[in-house]
């Protein structure tokens, strides 16, 4: 991960994005990483998983 984020990579970030750079600016130990790294597939999987349905809702109502 870069320790030094420039100000064009800081344009196209959201506050949520530059918040969790900030995070890692500072090493963790491996195991904290990869806690957080299962966490986050977790969520996004569940993201996707929720979107998906709504997709295919919308495809059994003819809306797509």
């Amino acid at each position: 991960m870069p320790q030094n984020i420039s100000a064009k990579e800081k344009r196209g970030l959201n506050e949520q994005q530059l918040q969790m750079l900030n995070l890692f600016k500072k090493p963790m130990a491996e195991e904290d990483y990869n806690e957080i790294r299962r966490a986050v597939v977790r969520i996004l999987a569940r993201n996707v998983d929720i979107e998906m349905e709504q997709l295919e809702k919308e495809m059994e109502r003819g809306n797509l």
